[in-house]
């Protein structure tokens, strides 16, 4: 008789079992794909939707408002200089001081630079405006009264006190920032700026008197 050989069954079901599970891997993938490819026209759409410079949004948009003590003023940087932009943000196009009551514009200085800061003294009478270009921090003192303005001293008031701190003459780098009011009429103020001979900066304090225009070095 002859031999006969045994010949296994085929194991249709893990085939089935296998089959589908590469299905599922293969449907999740493009699944993900799908998903992937919307998050990119979504980004892409957003990106060509922002405001440029020119709308008006950014036009009339207002930075560090800041509200007398009295409720009376607010001085704020608005709107947006077009032709200065760093760090990027573009400057206020001015730096105005409004009456609540009246809605009126009673003092403005332009340009309105980069990332003004305000400080009110605490009678509402002073506030100081902080005021930046690309490498350098100047400050005043407006006088809500009469709108006067007393510009605080910077390294040309302040060089007789450091006679050896001569400014670089390529990047002085000056920086004048009013930190606190110390009283109706005092204010500590910072300061720093470049040395020329070894490049490492000079900083101190020292507190402005608006009542007479003077200071003293902390």
């Amino acid at each position: 008789m002859g031999q006969t050989k045994a010949i296994a069954p085929h194991n249709t079901g893990a085939r089935m079992k296998h089959s589908k599970r590469l299905s599922a891997i293969f449907l999740a993938l493009i699944a993900a794909l799908v998903l992937f490819a919307c998050e990119i026209d979504d980004a892409l759409e957003e990106q060509n939707n922002l405001p440029d410079a020119s709308e008006s949004s950014l036009k009339n948009r207002r930075v560090n408002t800041a509200y007398s003590p009295d409720g009376k003023y607010l001085i704020e940087g608005y709107g947006l200089n077009e032709n200065a932009f760093a760090g990027g943000s573009f400057a206020s196009e001015e730096i105005h001081l409004v009456e609540i009551s009246l809605d009126k514009t009673v003092w403005n200085m332009t340009p309105g630079y980069y990332d003004p800061q305000f400080l009110w003294s605490p009678d509402g009478r002073f506030v100081s405006v902080a005021y930046s270009g690309r490498t350098y921090t100047l400050a005043l003192i407006l006088d809500t009264e009469d709108f006067s303005e007393q510009h605080l001293p910077g390294s040309e008031l302040l060089l007789p006190f450091f006679p050896e701190a001569i400014p670089d003459d390529n990047r002085p780098d000056p920086y004048t920032v009013p930190q606190k009011w110390l009283s109706n009429n005092t204010i500590l103020v910072s300061f720093q700026w470049t040395v020329k001979d070894t490049g490492e900066p000079i900083t101190g304090e020292y507190i402005y008197d608006v009542y007479n225009g003077k200071f003293t070095l902390e």
